[in-house]
């Protein structure tokens, strides 16, 4: 934050000294002249450095950072760059978790369901497919009830959300007949 300070103090501090020159080779008009054109150099100079902002958060890559000679930028963009470091370890040590956790969720001995608010299907383990019979690809983000439509399984889901096991005698189809299946269910919230 010194910077910013610094690079205000050495901007206004050049204003107010050429703002004097020009004043004194020129009158007051031409001190006017002098500060109106090294405030219009420094807001251009400004929009230079936002518009390399702007084209960086457009695409933002950690070894494509806009450099700059400006104290002020250069702090900017050093923040910037350390909070997408940042975000960048977070997100590889999220995705290491989550593989950690699909892994060890598929060497579960059970079938395994994880349902949005809205009961919609957001991951599902190898045994849930095969012990409801449902398709990876086109049951994802399914409504569960709609995917699943066995009566015995929409009563378990209408019951109140408890972490008691339930037993569901259910019938799927089974390599072009009907295979009778008892599963033992739980909700969790």
């Amino acid at each position: 934050m010194n910077a910013v300070w610094a690079h205000i103090t050495i901007w206004a501090f050049s204003a107010v000294v050429l703002t004097i020159i020009g004043y004194a080779i020129w009158g007051a008009e031409g001190g006017w002249a002098v500060l109106a054109v090294v405030l219009a150099v420094w807001l251009i100079w400004q929009f230079y450095y936002i518009l390399k902002l702007v084209r960086w958060i457009e695409s933002p890559k950690i070894n494509k950072m806009p450099g700059s000679k400006s104290m002020l930028w250069a702090e900017v963009f050093s923040m910037l760059l350390e909070q997408a470091k940042s975000r960048k370890k977070r997100k590889q040590k999220l995705t290491s978790a989550l593989q950690r956790f699909y892994r060890a969720s598929e060497a579960m001995p059970n079938g395994m369901l994880i349902l949005d608010k809205t009961g919609r299907i957001s991951w599902m383990n190898g045994l849930a497919v095969e012990h409801l019979n449902l398709n990876p690809q086109s049951d994802m983000n399914g409504i569960l009830r709609n995917v699943v439509r066995l009566p015995e399984f929409i009563e378990f889901l209408d019951k109140p959300l408890t972490n008691e096991t339930h037993e569901i005698k259910i019938m799927l189809p089974k390599d072009g007949g009907i295979s009778e299946r008892t599963l033992n269910v739980t909700r969790t919230p």
